[in-house]
């Protein structure tokens, strides 16, 4: 009995001081303000060549970050890649806007691209594009580009 009330105050204890951050993105009911709107996304060149996954990771040129949730967490980005199979991940793509980074993520389920930014200021965001397989084609060494996000304005 003494053990059993132990290890219960020991969950309780440690429950409380777990760093708020892991709960904080899904606590966040709306983005945070300067940031939803579209972008012209300007991508780099790719660190190691994609090979003939490349249609699944190219990236749209134009982006909006929408103010409405995402199924998965975060909120949505529009629009989809054009995957050359249907899209089967349904919430995505999205983005989250964790400690001072914005991330967008495209996904059809097997393949998944991850765009990290830096905020630097209202106008311009500046980060690298990471690529992701189930097939684990790249390895350890995943391909990475640079991208440059500046703000423009929305298309109606």
């Amino acid at each position: 009995m003494l053990r059993k009330v132990q290890v219960l105050g020991l969950i309780a204890l440690t429950s409380m001081f777990a760093p708020a951050s892991l709960f904080a993105q899904r606590a966040i009911r709306h983005p945070p303000p300067g940031i939803a709107g579209c972008y012209r996304l300007t991508l780099g060149e790719w660190s190691r060549p994609l090979g003939e996954n490349a249609a699944y990771h190219a990236i749209p040129s134009i982006v909006r970050l929408d103010n409405a949730r995402a199924m998965r967490g975060g909120w949505r980005a529009l629009p989809d890649i054009s995957y050359p199979t249907p899209n089967r991940l349904r919430g995505t793509p999205s983005w989250t806007a964790p400690r001072d980074t914005v991330e967008i993520m495209w996904s059809n389920g097997f393949q998944s691209t991850t765009v990290r930014l830096g905020r630097r200021g209202a106008k311009e965001l500046r980060g690298s594009a990471i690529v992701w397989s189930d097939a684990n084609e790249f390895g350890s060494d995943l391909p990475r580009a640079k991208v440059i996000a500046r703000r423009i304005a929305c298309a109606s």
